[in-house]
């Protein structure tokens, strides 16, 4: 099972569908909440089990 990710804004918007092309699980922040602080960046990952991400692969 792969893992489920939480790329931050400064993950290139490539990089996230290149993960979602082979299959990964990817939250973009920059899709879904941009502007969210880094902290509240972290407390929206715990719940979701998505492990955060802040730089490409």
């Amino acid at each position: 099972m792969k893992p489920r990710l939480l790329a931050n804004e400064n993950v290139p918007a490539p990089s996230v569908t290149l993960l979602r092309n082979v299959q990964f699980n990817v939250l973009a922040i920059a899709e879904s909440h941009p502007g969210l602080s880094d902290r509240s960046v972290l407390d929206l990952a715990t719940p979701l089990k998505h492990l955060p991400r802040t730089r490409p692969l």
